[in-house]
């Protein structure tokens, strides 16, 4: 039975589900502490990423309504190509967001940023993600359920958005200073590179049938995620040729 929604529940959602993607933001943008962006473009990018989950969840339902597309219930090859379609539409949508928001500003000024602007605009869309989940579940009136479904998506979910996001603004900063044309063929193996990751996480998790196995996808994510700290610090190394 539904639980009336009452500001108390409202309060528990954006507790479970936005603060952690704000302790992961805190942790990324110590990263740049050394030249650090815009607070105000910052926080403008956490929000605009926080409104592209509504994007992308309208163009999936047009996607699926349109094509007829089966549910995601089953691992069936079409069921796996939907889960692809699924996964490309929200990494192009939280692209998108970050070059409307913020790669077209002045202050996308060094490589290094590509990664703190898509890294902001991924924990955006994962905390609108999370607060939908955690509400869903606390308005029924399951508090325990909201709160073990919070600290996975901590772990979990959140942790894909970051990691598929970071892929792209990796591959932008490395490609910086190079010409038009190569940082095109870059922009898409950093795309590609995050549905895939998307894709593959979400087929592992569907597929895990006991608490174990869902750990296990999460601590391969848990590993990639150390590359990518790796990658950032070779990123902040990267200077103009003009420098040089």
């Amino acid at each position: 039975m539904a639980e009336p929604v009452t500001l108390k529940i409202i309060l528990i959602a954006i507790i479970g589900g936005v603060l952690p993607a704000l302790v992961w933001l805190w942790f990324w943008l110590r990263e740049d502490s050394k030249k650090p962006e815009p607070i105000g473009l910052i926080a403008l990018s956490f929000l605009a990423g926080a409104i592209g989950v509504i994007i992308a969840f309208i163009l999936q339902k047009l996607l699926i309504v349109k094509f007829g597309l089966p549910g995601t219930q089953s691992l069936g090859t079409t069921t796996s190509a939907v889960f692809l379609l699924l996964a490309g539409i929200e990494e192009i949508v939280k692209y998108g967001v970050a070059w409307i928001i913020a790669l077209r500003t002045r202050y996308f000024d060094e490589p290094i940023d590509a990664m703190i602007y898509l890294i902001t605009v991924a924990l955006g869309f994962a905390a609108m993600e999370n607060f939908f989940y955690v509400f869903n579940i606390l308005s029924v009136g399951d508090i325990f359920g909201a709160v073990m479904n919070a600290q996975m998506r901590f772990m979990g979910a959140t942790l894909l958005h970051v990691v598929a996001s970071a892929s792209i603004g990796f591959f932008i900063g490395l490609s910086y200073y190079k010409k038009r044309k190569i940082r095109l063929c870059y922009l898409v193996y950093g795309i590609l590179t995050a549905v895939l990751l998307h894709w593959v996480f979400n087929l592992l998790i569907i597929k895990a049938n006991t608490v174990g196995e869902i750990f296990q996808v999460f601590f391969f994510f848990w590993i990639i995620v150390i590359i990518f700290i790796l990658l950032f610090e070779k990123i902040k190394q990267i200077k103009s040729p003009l420098k040089k």
